[in-house]
């Protein structure tokens, strides 16, 4: 099957855009499957403008070739009187019909229309020990190391203060994991009391999840002051959570400060303008520090977000994101040092919103702006860096690696031939523990019929090394690598000069070239 989307294409929405679906995907990908509307994205070409009503709109997405509407009824109530009225050919409908039964019949629904629903099978399957074990590993694997003055891993002789909103919560599964029940999400706290000494740890509160005029809205919860966390606190009660948290950081040697935003102010709908943490949180964050400053914080977020005061002052940040049912044992594995960190950031953090959107694959300006560079006329801002505060691909681990020079099989690769080249680098493992180490390729186009982004991520490979192991990393560089959509339309490759990288992240500088000929 294939979802149409809700945005226009060539100013003609995509559920009823007849040359898109028609000409591109079932011509020239020779699609011969299901489309089927996004939610009621059919009914919403009203709203776009470009049908009268709901009958114009089940005309224009039948006719480009819609066979499902989801959830609006424009094709329950009107494909059939359009038909009678010879305003939509019946055969459209039979093309329709045929595709879904097609379908329906290679799932083996006619003979089992519950095929793989089963009650028993159910029970015995979801959130069974295995299930929880993987999600507990994934969800280690996708937490980012920001930052780390070597406070982190945490020692079990040190007494530790767990405070922040997001120790004790939940609701630490994404917005659209709607079927998922936070009663079966384990808790920083939960997990932390596994593993730690009740006499050397503690844990708070220390603040409301969010501002209490922050209103947020859920797919069933309605919406919520203060992003549903919880009762609602007077001012005396929340001043009372403050004071604890700082009592408790005083007492410690180092805290773990859980912060981040509510899982509603996420996924789908939930655009922010601000990128900041909530004034509540970030009145904890500071009060914290001040009493003690061995901070390590551990970020819930769906988006990046604006990190630079936490960053200028904490000595260890983590980004877990939303991290599911098994999220506190998860963190708590890497906090302890159970599990390195290996993740990689799949997006760019700002170093502020004004610099929205920023990304590691820009295009080149015919002015560049280069650290240091005096010239005024530069692109460039005036009062913060060009560079996003954590780039794409960025990433920490317990352990240190270091790259050799990046070295290239061949100095040419000759056009239309097939044939190949690689790209390598001697990886080594300096630090004292097993890490792994995610190697990155970017490749750029430097002088092309028409501007190309000044690198683009062309590989990637997860590799592990134990302390003082070392392996020659390599990458397979192929034309098709190379190709993109030309200053005439077509799509495919020029000759001329290729630069490649290889590091650990998309800020490396070590480059080596080639030629394609």
């Amino acid at each position: 099957m294939v979802m149409s989307s809700f945005n226009t294409v060539d100013g003609i929405p995509a559920s009823v855009n007849r040359h898109l679906m028609r000409d591109v995907l079932r011509g020239d990908l020779a699609f011969d499957g299901v489309l089927i509307s996004d939610y009621a994205s059919i009914e919403e070409t009203i709203a776009h403008g470009v049908s009268q009503d709901r009958a114009e709109a089940a005309q224009k997405a039948v006719e480009a070739g819609m066979d499902i509407d989801m959830m609006t009824g424009c094709y329950c109530r009107n494909l059939c009187s359009l038909v009678e009225k010879g305003i939509v050919p019946e055969a459209l409908i039979d093309e329709a019909v045929m595709r879904i039964l097609t379908l329906k019949n290679r799932l083996g629904l006619f003979e089992n229309p519950y095929k793989d629903a089963d009650p028993e099978a159910e029970k015995n399957t979801i959130l069974c020990r295995e299930h929880r074990e993987l999600s507990r590993k994934a969800a280690a694997e996708t937490f980012v190391l920001l930052k780390n003055d070597g406070i982190l891993p945490l020692s079990h002789a040190e007494k530790t203060a767990f405070i922040g909103p997001y120790v004790d919560n939940p609701e630490i599964i994404s917005s659209w994991a709607f079927m998922g029940r936070t009663d079966d999400c384990v808790t920083i706290r939960k997990a932390a009391m596994e593993v730690c000494a009740a006499d050397r740890t503690s844990y708070e509160q220390g603040s409301r999840m969010l501002d209490a005029d922050t209103q947020l809205v859920g797919f069933d919860t309605g919406a919520q002051a203060g992003g549903g966390s919880g009762k609602e606190l007077t001012q005396q009660e929340e001043e009372q959570l403050l004071t604890d948290a700082v009592k408790a950081a005083q007492s410690a040697d180092k805290v773990i400060l859980a912060l981040g935003e509510s899982r509603l102010q996420s996924g789908e709908a939930t655009s922010r303008g601000m990128l900041d943490l909530p004034e509540c949180q970030m009145r904890l964050f500071r009060e914290v520090v001040k009493a003690n400053p061995h901070v390590a914080v551990v970020l819930f977020s769906g988006r990046p977000l604006d990190l630079r005061e936490i960053s200028a002052h904490a000595e260890a940040l983590l980004e877990v994101w939303f991290p599911g049912t098994e999220g506190g044992h998860a963190v708590m594995d890497v906090l302890t040092g159970k599990v390195n960190p290996s993740g990689r950031l799949p997006i760019s953090f700002p170093y502020s919103v004004g610099q929205c959107p920023v990304y590691y694959n820009e295009y080149a300006t015919g002015r560049p702006y280069h650290a240091g560079d005096q010239d005024r006329f530069l692109s460039k801002y005036i009062d913060i860096p060009n560079k996003p505060l954590y780039s794409f691909g960025y990433g920490l681990s317990y352990t240190e690696f270091t790259y050799g020079s990046a070295a290239v099989s061949s100095s040419t690769l000759q056009q239309g031939t097939g044939e190949t080249l690689t790209v390598s680098s001697l990886l080594k493992n300096t630090g004292s523990r097993q890490g792994t180490e995610t190697v990155q390729l970017y490749i750029q186009d430097v002088t092309a019929s028409v501007a190309r982004p000044v690198r683009e991520l062309k590989g990637f490979e997860r590799v592990r090394l134990g302390a003082g192991e070392q392996q020659t990393v390599s990458f397979t560089v192929t034309e098709e690598m190379l190709a993109f959509l030309r200053a005439d339309g077509t799509y495919g490759t020029e000759k001329g000069l290729f630069r490649a990288w290889i590091g650990g992240s998309s800020e490396t500088e070590n480059v080596t070239e080639f030629r394609l000929v």
